[in-house]
């Protein structure tokens, strides 16, 4: 059985333009992209309010697809032209798709994150601009499942939207009896060690870096914004934790903070 998750109230799967089927709708609260609460945007022009924030995260379908659409507070922009339009953004979607408990607890590496007891992640899909993938659990890294030219990202600017499209040949084609974390991280080319691809968070904003991080810690989360509808459940997960000085690769699941899954109730 699913762990119960009663803040989340998605809506009832409707139909969608472009023959999409909703089957999960959350609103998530706005302008809370600071992670824990203290969090704070690199100083560079590049990085603009809402850029982080998500509004509305939605799952459904079409005929060969599972679909999942990021709404963001902020302009989706491209400053650094990626191919698919998202430049700054990494969005990461962890799927359990049969609730056994068993699968990956820490998300990808450099997140700095994990799942609560009795929660685990049988797919994590990464959405940046341009190494995007799709991973099982592994040990001790996770197992590019589907690379970028398997599955399809578009950002659009205009409605402030990421749309990934999944083909239901690699998740299966039940979504509305699936488990979903989402998350939101500043996209980095130049990433430190041991971290996939996400944009570190200092104790101090700097030019490419984001603030707000304690003093002393190397486990604090990368996260800035994660769908979660309850108000204040998102800073009071992403705080608890002790802080560590291990270095990234030393860091395990234990050393994170840790949140739920959500799902259609």
């Amino acid at each position: 059985m699913w762990p119960k998750s009663p803040v989340a109230r998605p809506s009832l799967a409707c139909a969608d333009l472009g023959n999409l089927t909703v089957v999960l709708d959350l609103a998530d609260p706005e302008q809370d992209d600071y992670g824990p609460g203290t969090y704070t945007y690199p100083s560079d022009g590049v990085f603009a309010g809402g850029n982080f924030d998500i509004t509305n995260f939605q799952v459904g379908y079409d005929e060969e697809n599972i679909v999942f659409k990021f709404t963001m507070g902020g302009p989706v922009e491209n400053h650094w032209t990626s191919p698919n339009g998202m430049s700054g953004l990494t969005l990461d979607v962890y799927v359990d798709t049969d609730g056994d408990g068993q699968g990956g607890v820490a998300l990808l590496p450099g997140r700095n994150l994990a799942l609560a007891e009795g929660y685990a992640w049988d797919y994590a899909i990464h959405a940046e601009g341009w190494t995007a993938g799709i991973y099982t659990p592994g040990d001790p890294d996770p197992v590019q499942l589907a690379t970028a030219s398997e599955f399809f990202i578009l950002a659009d600017a205009g409605q402030q939207r990421v749309t990934i499209r999944v083909p239901k040949a690699i998740l299966g084609d039940t979504p509305e009896a699936w488990r979903y974390a989402a998350i939101v991280m500043g996209q980095e080319g130049f990433p430190s060690s041991g971290v996939w691809r996400v944009r570190d968070v200092s104790v101090a904003a700097e030019q490419w870096r984001f603030g707000g991080a304690p003093e002393g810690a190397t486990n604090h989360t990368r996260v800035l914004d994660m769908v979660w509808p309850a108000v204040g459940e998102q800073e009071a997960w992403l705080s608890a934790f002790t802080i560590s000085d291990k270095s990234q690769t030393e860091l395990t699941a234990e050393d994170f903070a840790t949140i739920e899954m959500f799902g259609v109730e």
